[in-house]
């Protein structure tokens, strides 16, 4: 939500009506809005993360998370445009014309990886400013329900201190190194890539440096300057906290991992090498920060079937965006690229992108409507259509809905077969029970050649080598991957195929270069076949990616003393 482009050019009086300091009320909006919630769960985490993780399926929690705080959010959006003609009209441009752009981007992503990597890095990079936006947006938003005066020159100092805590994120994730895994999405095994700036280190440290100094200065000059328009500090506190949320998100996590503070980095849930799931949570919190007040913007106009019928539609639409895209452009249909490969991915940046310029145009609080709201509850004479919320019964309503309910089921539906079905069957060596998974999820396009590679790996096991051979093949087919390469080459030792285990060696290596398996087998199957420097050459370089395999280091050994 980015309420950002609110403008104060002169100071507001300190006096306000308890009615209007609040939303829902003080602890409502002090958990979901102000990010208090958020700070118990990261308290929470970095206390017993490794038992809350312990006790539940490593990708339950996420999934979780993004199913019932993510997706009702974006679909809170959708709700916003385009359920109201009225609404329709007013923001034609972005309800008609950027969205036709932003889906035949995604459309072109499909079938050009580069320009999908582009999307992604563009989402990835926005997605923590969208988030410092809506933080920024309620911190005045809470300042001017509380009738606290400030000038034209404080609103700069605490856009600053913001601003640079985006900053801070900004230099990490496009400076040189892994950092820009502090997301909330992984690429990890996907056609897709981050394509970050690089930014020279020096450039960076440096930088990073002189943000964190300028970024504790504005935040101490804005409350400064705020305290002298505030009665107490207590009328503070919204923003106090908004403002902590929103260096729990980004200006701790970032220093932290920089310079490895001593005592904050042990606060760090999971560990630095954990972010992108920290990330989670704080996606999280931004999806209920956002349910809330649009949920309480929706309330002004009175919900005729109440709140939780609100959310139930928000639900279903953001199920709707997020499922029937990915399902027109599978493979098979308008697509090539698998759902786990990368089209899941893609889809969210999209989903996302779409979410930021639709977001930014509707939330102004110079915008009348929206100021009339969000500024000062609504009068008993101001009704429904004032505000501009009664929705109009369409025919094509019950066809959304039935969309929505079904992209829902299908979200829940597949999440159960890939993550616990088809693992059971995989633990319980049930190649029947695997396959049967991986049926299933074929009818909705989402057979990734992971789960056929798990398959053959079953079969192999227990003997079926042909089986084994044909479910390598079929990976293949969907997509391309080093595993089932490795695979079908370690069938081919089996077979004594040596040049035929080679070749699928060096198809591995095409795809994952640093795959010390492909390296290491590769150089055995060159022993095989006799060409003894080729082999040496091989198995150095794979001792060089494992220095500490004792294996590579012996199969080296013997490679040098048989010249």
């Amino acid at each position: 939500m980015s309420v950002a482009a609110t403008s104060v050019a002169a100071p507001i009086p300190t006096t306000a009506p308890a009615s209007r300091r609040w939303l829902f009320g003080p602890w409502s909006d002090l958990f979901l809005g102000c990010g208090l919630a958020y700070a118990i769960v990261f308290a929470m985490l970095c206390v017993a993360g490794g038992q809350i993780l312990g006790i539940q399926p490593p990708s339950l929690i996420p999934f979780l998370l993004i199913v019932f705080c993510g997706v009702p959010h974006y679909g809170a959006t959708l709700l916003r445009v385009y359920e109201r003609s009225e609404d329709r009209r007013a923001y034609t441009f972005f309800t008609v014309y950027v969205t036709i752009v932003v889906w035949a981007a995604f459309a072109l992503g499909v079938h050009w990886v580069a320009f999908g990597s582009a999307l992604l890095t563009l989402y990835l990079t926005w997605s923590p400013w969208h988030y410092t936006g809506q933080n920024y947006g309620l911190a005045l938003m809470f300042l001017r329900r509380r009738g606290i005066a400030f000038d034209a020159g404080t609103k700069k100092w605490i856009y600053a201190s913001f601003f640079l805590s985006f900053l801070l994120t900004f230099l990490t994730m496009h400076g040189r190194g892994p950092d820009a895994a502090y997301a909330p999405v992984s690429y990890a095994g996907t056609v897709y890539r981050f394509l970050p700036l690089g930014l020279p280190p020096i450039f960076r440290t440096a930088g990073i440096g002189l943000c964190a100094v300028a970024y504790a200065v504005t935040l101490g000059v804005a409350f400064g300057r705020l305290r002298r328009g505030a009665s107490s500090w207590g009328d503070l506190l919204p923003t106090a906290l908004l403002t902590a949320s929103q260096s729990l998100w980004f200006a701790v996590p970032v220093m932290v991992r920089e310079w490895g503070i001593p005592g904050l980095s042990a606060l760090m849930p999971f560990g630095l090498d954990a972010t992108g799931y920290t990330f989670v949570w704080i996606a999280a919190a931004h999806s209920v920060q956002y349910l809330w007040v649009t949920t309480y913007y929706a309330s002004a106009a009175g919900l005729p079937r109440g709140k939780a019928h609100y959310l139930g539609k928000t639900l279903l639409a953001g199920a709707a965006i997020w499922t029937v895209p990915p399902l027109l452009f599978a493979p098979g249909i308008l697509g090539r690229v698998p759902f786990d490969a990368g089209l899941a991915l893609l889809g969210a940046a999209t989903v996302n992108l779409h979410h930021f310029l639709l977001d930014g145009a509707i939330w102004k609080l110079r915008d009348g409507r929206v100021a009339r709201v969000l500024l000062r509850p609504p009068t008993a004479g101001e009704s429904a259509a004032s505000i501009g919320l009664a929705p109009r019964r369409r025919w094509v309503a019950p066809a959304v809905w039935a969309t929505g309910a079904a992209s829902f089921a299908l979200i829940l539906g597949a999440w159960w077969i890939a993550n616990v079905q088809f693992v059971r069957a995989v633990v319980a060596a049930d190649v029947p029970g695997a396959e049967a998974a991986v049926s299933r999820l074929a009818w909705v396009g989402r057979d990734g050649p992971d789960l056929y590679v798990k398959i053959g790996q079953l079969k192999a096991r227990s003997g079926d080598l042909a089986g084994a051979r044909a479910a390598y093949l079929r990976s293949l087919a969907v997509h391309p991957t080093a595993e089932a390469h490795l695979g079908l080459a370690m069938l081919h030792e089996h077979d004594g195929q040596w040049m035929a285990a080679l070749e699928a060696y060096d198809a591995a290596l095409a795809l994952a270069p640093g795959n010390v398996m492909a390296v290491y087998r590769g150089g055995l199957a060159l022993q095989k076949l006799g060409d003894g420097a080729a082999s040496r050459e091989r198995l150095e370089r794979a001792a060089a990616l494992a220095p500490g395999d004792r294996l590579v280091q012996l199969s080296l050994e013997r490679a040098r003393q048989s010249d």
